[in-house]
């Protein structure tokens, strides 16, 4: 956990920094707007008193050409503070940009995915490939009073698959078996707002894997396997307002490996012997994303390409004893890799 302390005290630091530079920015912006007023004004005045000599010069009134400029009656002027900022050729009198002018407090997101798994174990050359499909939901609350915060945002998601799967061996083949998947996660972060409608947000969190595999059902010597992973993603997300009515936006993970549990039920093979489960210490996870957002007005549309990736090493030694037997033995080193697709709606 003291790995998630550190990330905090980044984001304290890095906030607290973001908030200097926006207000030296706004400074230095309002000197800027504060000097052209000036300019402006100069420059009426010229042109107000070019006006009153050509008018007297057309009516021929030599004589009060030299003399005092007329005045204008004074008008009400409204000075701009600096809060008020100019951002390309909109202003935002709050201060905002346009990555966080039309930002939503609560955001919503569902749909649905589709994806191709690829697992593998090298040390026994057995893999395990197939489809899978699902369902994901997605909660984003980024509350305005916080903005000014080290951590302001709040993201939670999950996704549920099933998937139908076909496993090769030097034992031989099955096809047809279900596998089963289940992912909540959750992260905080800070947004950080840049020129031409950019937003990126670093963030850090907590998730967890869950994967049933029923490799029971594909007959004699087979058995169901079940594996849990809890793990920390560290990454980022970038929102780009490219054009009108469209957004881009790019993610990229890394999953700190906590530990995971691998269960083998050999029950399910032979009554006789006991269910074993081991414990696995080391490991990481990778993913990325890009979603392509057309926004509507009140329900915008995504497209999202994405990859998973885990490695995980070689799991710890364990054994475990029933009335009858004493097994033992390790899960080894494993690799999977998840490429698929998201269509789905956010509001």
């Amino acid at each position: 956990m003291s790995i998630i302390k550190y990330v905090l005290l980044v984001f304290t630091m890095l906030g607290m920094t973001q908030g200097f530079c926006a207000d030296d920015a706004a400074t230095d912006r309002y000197d800027q707007i504060r000097r052209n007023e000036e300019m402006i004004r100069e420059l009426e005045a010229k042109i107000a008193e070019t006006d009153r000599r050509l008018a007297l010069v057309k009516t021929k009134q030599w004589d009060k050409i030299d003399a005092a400029p007329i005045e204008e009656p004074a008008r009400e002027e409204r000075r701009l503070t600096p809060k008020e900022i100019v951002v390309g050729q909109e202003k935002f009198e709050d201060g905002e940009s346009p990555a966080i002018a039309e930002e939503k407090v609560y955001q919503f997101q569902f749909g649905f995915e589709t994806s191709y798994i690829s697992y593998e174990e090298p040390d026994v050359d057995m893999t395990e490939k197939g489809p899978f499909f699902g369902i994901y939901g997605a909660f984003n609350w980024r509350p305005e009073e916080l903005r000014s915060w080290p951590i302001n945002v709040l993201h939670v998601d999950a996704h549920a698959d099933y998937g139908v799967i076909k496993y090769k061996s030097p034992s031989g083949v099955a096809t047809n078996i279900d596998d089963y998947m289940l992912e909540p996660r959750l992260w905080i972060g800070h947004d950080f707002l840049l020129p031409d409608a950019v937003r990126i947000t670093p963030y850090v969190g907590i998730g967890y894997r869950f994967l049933y595999d029923a490799f029971g059902d594909a007959g004699p010597g087979a058995y169901d396997r079940r594996s849990q992973y809890v793990y920390a993603p560290v990454g980022f997300e970038l929102n780009y307002k490219a054009i009108p009515g469209w957004e881009i936006g790019l993610n990229a993970e890394y999953d700190i490996f906590i530990q995971g549990w691998q269960t083998s039920f050999l029950s399910d093979n032979n009554s006789f012997w006991p269910d074993i489960t081991n414990k696995q210490k080391k490991g990481y996870g990778l993913r990325a994303s890009i979603d392509i957002i057309k926004k509507m007005d009140k329900i915008d549309f995504l497209v999202s390409p994405y990859v998973r990736f885990w490695h995980i090493k070689e799991s710890e030694y364990n054994t475990a004893a029933n009335n009858y037997f004493i097994v033992g033995g390790v899960e080894p080193e494993n690799k999977s890799t998840e490429i698929g697709l998201k269509l789905g709606a956010q509001f």
